[in-house]
């Protein structure tokens, strides 16, 4: 996983796989089939032990502003916190391995998609509790939560420092909480 997100799926080879993985070529071929195969498991593996955790910042805190900062914190971190691997391994590499291959951006939409549908459950949940006004078009607003925590990523990945990707994330969460609160005396 750590030698895809490094050096990218196109610039990775099977010398370089075998190598970090401590194997042979037959092994590899044994267990993954192919280099694209070993990929898409390194995709899952990724999912699981590091957006996951990510996403579930979401929920930390009492409240969503509690959550977008917890996730805001650990994104940056995830995404710069090592200069080995920096972005995020879904939206820079499977990305640029997305190219016109249907099946990987199939993959890539999905993860999108699992992105921005965990947004919309969490702000959903932030309107019902009154923390978000009842008009707030929540689709919309995970939308701009997932183009930015995606800007970020590629910011990380072109080398920017961390103090200026938690700068981008907390004023964006500033600017949507305040023009999205609700008004004195409303409700859920």
């Amino acid at each position: 996983m750590t030698t895809f997100w490094r050096k990218g799926y196109a610039a990775t080879s099977l010398d370089d796989l075998t190598g970090a993985m401590g194997i042979r070529r037959s092994s590899l071929y044994a267990a993954y089939e192919d280099k694209e195969t070993l990929f898409r498991r390194a995709i899952d593996r990724y999912a699981e032990t590091r957006i996951g955790p990510l996403l579930a910042k979401l929920d930390e805190g009492e409240t969503l502003e509690d959550g977008l900062r917890a996730f805001g914190q650990r994104l940056v971190d995830l995404v710069a916190g090592d200069p080995a691997t920096p972005g995020c391994l879904v939206t820079c590499v499977l990305a640029d391995a997305a190219g016109d291959d249907m099946a990987m951006r199939e993959i890539l939409r999905s993860r999108f998609d699992a992105l921005e549908a965990t947004f919309i459950a969490r702000l959903a949940r932030a309107v019902d509790a009154g923390e978000l006004s009842a008009e707030t078009d929540v689709i919309g607003l995970a939308s701009i939560f997932v183009s930015v925590a995606r800007g970020v990523t590629l910011r990380a990945r072109a080398g920017a420092l961390p103090a200026e990707l938690a700068r981008t994330v907390g004023a964006t969460i500033d600017m949507v909480l305040a023009a999205h609160r609700p008004t004195a005396g409303a409700g859920p």
